[in-house]
């Protein structure tokens, strides 16, 4: 049961970053409540946690909006962005990460059953 529940917690943190196509605030509005990889026509590159659009800007955190008294407000112009990307499952990699969970849990349950 551990190792399912491991499992379960690790494909869940596979992921990639995926350059999103299209206006900026299309695709946040399209997408609420998730983080995004923002780069800016200057190269610099940030993390929005919980991203809105408000006017002519995305306005984002700096962290997660959980922990909100050190989370920093950020906004960005949506003119001045490059690149928007977000974070999507890798698939291959989440499979290979259960696998592996898997066969480490039947390997110690085998190693517990023969030591009964």
């Amino acid at each position: 049961m551990i190792v399912g529940l491991l499992v379960l917690a690790v494909q869940g943190c596979v992921s990639q970053w995926h350059t999103q196509v299209g206006p900026p605030a299309t695709i946040v509005q399209l997408s609420p409540g998730r983080d995004f990889r923002v780069t800016l026509a200057n190269g610099v590159s940030m993390k929005l946690f919980s991203p809105a659009v408000i006017g002519d800007s995305l306005v984002g955190t700096a962290g997660p909006v959980a922990w909100p008294d050190t989370a920093q407000r950020i906004a960005v112009a949506l003119a001045d962005i490059r690149t928007l990307e977000d974070r999507q499952p890798d698939r291959a990699a989440s499979v290979a990460v259960g696998l592996l969970l898997t066969f480490v849990g039947v390997v110690l349950a085998t190693g517990l059953l023969l030591q009964l």
